[in-house]
């Protein structure tokens, strides 16, 4: 029986092979163009800073569910901010944002990062940081530069896309003390508030 049973499994076999069914081995995974693609998504999401686009900054294929940023100014106490709260922070200055680009402000915003580091890259999971700083420039103000600081992004392959998990930024100069300095707008780029040692001179 277990002869029969071998002869009719290699006629199976072989006629999957002639007809091509038989499943593929998968591609090698290529560590090179993985880095590529959290590079780019990282970049893609810089992009959506600079120009306040909502979908590019927080969309579902740029934040996965339950992420969290976490935003500390100085020296102060990091405090954290949900992934709801963060969209509907983003969603409600858009208007806003878009009206300050426009003339007669032409307002602009750079989010400079010499590079990003990629580390522990894996199939699915991946680290990231690097240093920044947001310049800033209006029609009625030269560029500014009004922040700086360190970014740490942690990221997760979720349906053949990169998406971010977490995400805490540090400012290095601690924003004057004032009640809203607990709940920076978005990701707390948009400089509007005074520094210690400087006052912004883009009202926007």
């Amino acid at each position: 029986m277990s002869k029969r049973i071998a002869i009719l499994a290699a006629i199976a076999i072989f006629a999957a092979m002639l007809g091509g069914c038989l499943p593929k081995p998968p591609a090698p995974w290529d560590e090179a163009a993985e880095r590529a693609l959290v590079a780019k998504a990282l970049g893609d999401w810089v992009k959506g800073v600079e120009n306040y686009n909502v979908d590019a900054m927080a969309g579902e294929n740029v934040l996965a569910a339950g992420f969290r940023l976490t935003i500390t100014e100085g020296a102060g106490a990091p405090y954290p901010k949900e992934l709801d709260d963060l969209r509907a922070e983003l969603a409600a200055d858009a208007a806003n944002q878009a009206s300050f680009r426009k003339p007669p402000t032409n307002y602009r915003l750079e989010l400079a990062i010499p590079s990003w580091s990629i580390a522990n890259l894996t199939q699915t999971t991946a680290d990231a940081s690097c240093t920044f700083t947001v310049n800033e420039w209006s029609s009625s103000a030269t560029w500014l530069n009004s922040d700086r600081g360190d970014i740490v992004v942690e990221l997760v392959k979720s349906g053949g896309v990169w998406k971010m998990t977490s995400m805490h930024i540090t400012f290095k100069e601690q924003l004057a003390p004032t009640a809203a300095n607990a709940g920076a707008s978005g990701f707390g780029f948009r400089s509007e508030e005074r520094r210690v040692g400087k006052e912004c001179t883009i009202q926007c």
